[in-house]
């Protein structure tokens, strides 16, 4: 079986032990930045397993997602997922200058990230581009998008001005 980026194809989270209910939902933490060439796009674009693929994705989706399941099922749909994946993925074989990359881990950018936290990223190319692709497109729509800062200080209360100045002097000594 082909290399599978284990943060979004396979499973991590463990059974509930029997009788027992887990009342807090996955939280995506994803950092992917999809990549494709003008080649690529058009070579996939018009591939006709799209909606076999959508529909094999949304299922596995809805066995890491959805509460009342066990998340181990998820792993039944990884083959025919990424079977699919290599069907779409093979409509690019022959076209000059096609090519897809997936860049997958932390690029943060603060000290404590870069020199202390040992973060790595990822970087793979192949079928295996399809399903983060197709997670960055899910997220792009499912997301509420914030307009205002109104609406952001309504989730996130804004610190007080004591607690900002404070922040900052820890920041630059950090």
């Amino acid at each position: 079986m082909p290399f599978l980026p284990t943060s979004w194809l396979a499973v991590t989270a463990k059974p509930m032990p029997a009788g027992q209910a887990s009342t807090t939902r996955p939280k995506l933490h994803q950092k992917v930045q999809f990549l494709a060439t003008r080649a690529m796009w058009n070579a996939i674009a018009g591939a006709p397993q799209w909606d076999e693929f959508i529909a094999a994705y949304t299922a596995y989706r809805e066995a890491t997602y959805t509460l009342d399941q066990d998340p181990s099922q998820a792993s039944l749909f990884r083959a025919p997922l990424l079977g699919i994946a290599e069907r779409i993925h093979a409509q690019s074989r022959g076209v000059d200058g096609a090519a897809s990359y997936v860049v997958m881990g932390s690029q943060n950018q603060d000290y404590r990230g870069m020199f202390m936290d040992g973060e790595v990223d990822l970087v793979f190319s192949g079928p295996e581009t399809m399903v983060p692709l197709v997670d960055l497109i899910f997220l792009e729509g499912t997301t509420t998008w914030l307009k205002s800062q109104q609406q952001l200080d309504s989730l996130v209360t804004p610190p007080s001005e004591y607690w900002r100045r404070w922040a900052r002097v820890l920041k630059d000594g950090v």
